[in-house]
């Protein structure tokens, strides 16, 4: 049991010396820090393969366990051992024996070993799904109403029609045709996935906030949370019918009554005004202890969540939105605090899906190419959307630049669907070069128009 316990402090050591020093890279690059965490994956994932050319087979052994899925998330394969990627013997040619089977041993011994194995990537897993749990928190957190404030003449919501229907069309059309050949299925659930946006590459690039950009800027923002919004609620149906299907989900609700509970947890966010007057009234006899009291609430919400397998994405920004409402002003400091620590675990997913990526695959020529027609579709749909705003006021490039990169949301649910073996693994990577692709290019088309920018306001 120690020698487990020393291997998750060994795989948290080398995750993050790799990522301290790609986070830094990157930051100089102003590249969004998701993408370091996903290097980080990559680079993690091919130490494992020195390690065993220079130590052997057995040095690796602890990180990996001897099934077929997690096969999926290590290795670099050679090209010419994948040629058919649903099968598991196709995975497992050319990958050291250790990570197939266990070393030549006694039954007992064999059996010990794969229960540490197993125990290892079970602690792991115990980690990457709470990463992710606070990393979507933070974003409940940070979510204001005010979003929603929009005057009656603005362009959001023709820009949210329009940004859909271009998706649903352009984009649709070219994962149906070309990456899912002809499969209804993944391809929609793919489309989701691109509506979220990643606007913070106009942030580091400096975007000016003067009067003449804020109305454009302040639309993008609107429209960037809305599809957010779409994105998460619409993976969630799709996770939630996925467990309805197997009657799981439905048993719980029903039978354990945590629907009710679940309506209740509702409360804090209709009636927030009303249930801090009465956290207020408590807080006159337990003091300080009342903040130990509205943690149990949100602890025990993320205990009900997960008994009904919520999908971690809800049920992060619903926590997120709950501790919003139960949290005063006065406990600002101690809600930065705890994000900050937290915040240490937020590479955690985000390391597990560069593990998950054929990396050999990286060099194929199929790959970019269906990889570099998604990236000119998005492209086209950001063109088409800024090109509607030419007789506008709103400045056009601005709407373009914004609607063009995708981010963190996307990655994690496309994470999710291969986790439901809707889409493969190969087809994962090629998506997952598709969002950093993206991201790369609206740098330089971020940095571009703020120099544009720069000239005409000092004319």
């Amino acid at each position: 049991m120690d020698t487990v316990y020393s291997q998750i402090f060994l795989y948290l050591a080398c995750i993050y010396f790799i990522n301290g020093i790609l986070i830094n890279i990157f930051r100089r690059l102003k590249l969004a820090d998701f993408i370091a965490h996903i290097a980080t994956g990559i680079m993690f994932s091919l130490l494992l393969v020195g390690w065993a050319k220079i130590f052997g087979d057995d040095a690796i052994k602890p990180f990996h366990t001897p099934n077929a899925t997690y096969l999926q998330t290590a290795i670099v394969l050679p090209d010419s051992t994948i040629n058919d990627l649903e099968s598991v013997d196709s995975l497992t040619a050319g990958l050291p024996d250790s990570l197939i089977q266990p070393p030549a041993s006694s039954p007992d011994a064999n059996q010990t070993a794969i229960s540490e194995d197993n125990l290892l990537n079970s602690h792991i897993t115990f980690w990457v799904k709470i990463g992710l749990l606070l990393f979507m928190m933070q974003i409940g957190l940070n979510f204001d109403s005010r979003f929603f404030r929009i005057p009656k003449d603005s362009i959001v919501w023709r820009q949210v029609i329009l940004f859909l229907t271009l998706s649903i069309l352009l984009l649709g059309g070219i994962l149906y045709t070309t990456v899912f050949n002809s499969d209804f299925q993944p391809t929609a659930l793919t489309i989701i996935a691109f509506f979220s946006l990643n606007i913070g590459v106009l942030l580091v690039s400096g975007f000016p906030l003067s009067q003449n950009y804020k109305a454009p800027y302040t639309a993008l923002i609107q429209i960037a949370v809305i599809l957010d919004i779409i994105a998460i609620v619409g993976f969630s149906l799709v996770d939630i019918y996925y467990k309805f299907n197997s009657r799981d989900m439905a048993a719980v609700l029903l039978e354990r009554g945590y629907i009710v509970i679940l309506v209740l947890f509702l409360v804090p966010l209709i009636y927030t005004d009303g249930v801090k007057t009465a956290f207020r009234y408590f807080q006159r006899w337990a003091g300080d202890f009342t903040l130990l009291l509205k943690l149990a609430l949100i602890f025990g919400f993320v205990y009900i969540g997960f008994q009904v397998g919520l999908s971690l994405l809800l049920l992060g920004v619903w926590a997120g939105l709950i501790f919003k409402a139960l949290m005063e002003a006065s406990q600002f400091e101690f809600r930065q605090k705890f994000f900050a620590g937290a915040s240490f675990l937020y590479i955690l997913p985000f390391v597990e899906i560069g593990r998950t990526l054929f990396i050999s695959k990286l060099a194929a020529a199929e790959l970019w190419l269906n990889a570099g027609t998604i990236v000119l579709v998005l492209l086209l749909i950001s063109v088409l959307l800024g090109a509607v705003l030419f007789n506008k006021r709103s400045y056009p490039l601005v709407i373009a630049t914004g609607f063009f990169p995708r981010g963190e949301l996307t990655v994690l649910i496309l994470w999710f669907l291969t986790e439901l073996d809707i889409i493969s693994p190969l087809v994962f990577t090629t998506l997952i070069t598709a969002v950093i692709v993206t991201n790369i290019l609206g740098r330089i088309f971020g940095r571009a128009i703020l120099e544009r920018l720069l000239k005409q306001e000092s004319l």
